[in-house]
């Protein structure tokens, strides 16, 4: 049986054994990015074609982008309290001392 942390370089898509089926035919590749609190702002900078470290500046576009279309925004988030518990977990903390 293979290991679904296989790394493989025979395995073609390691990790895929994480993802349910029925999105296994839909994935091209997977990028294993460091596991930290950005990781999904590292793999939309790696798609976009920047370096996995520019992820702030994703974090930083996401941030503009839903302060300018706002309204277009609070129909799915469906609350001001949500829209603005979103945005406040967008901004980096002041403090990187303690644990995320």
């Amino acid at each position: 049986m293979r290991s679904p942390f296989s790394t493989s370089s025979r395995d073609p898509l390691p990790y895929i054994d994480h993802m349910s089926k029925f999105m296994r035919p839909h994935i091209e590749k997977i990028v294993n990015v460091k596991g930290d609190n950005n990781c999904g702002f590292r793999e939309v900078a790696r798609h976009m074609g920047m370096d996995e470290e520019s992820h702030p500046m994703v974090r930083i576009a996401l941030i503009l982008e839903l302060q300018a279309h706002k309204s277009d925004y609070m129909p799915i988030l469906g609350s001001e309290e949500r829209f603005n518990y979103i945005m406040n977990d967008l901004y980096l903390p002041k403090n990187s001392s303690g644990i995320a």
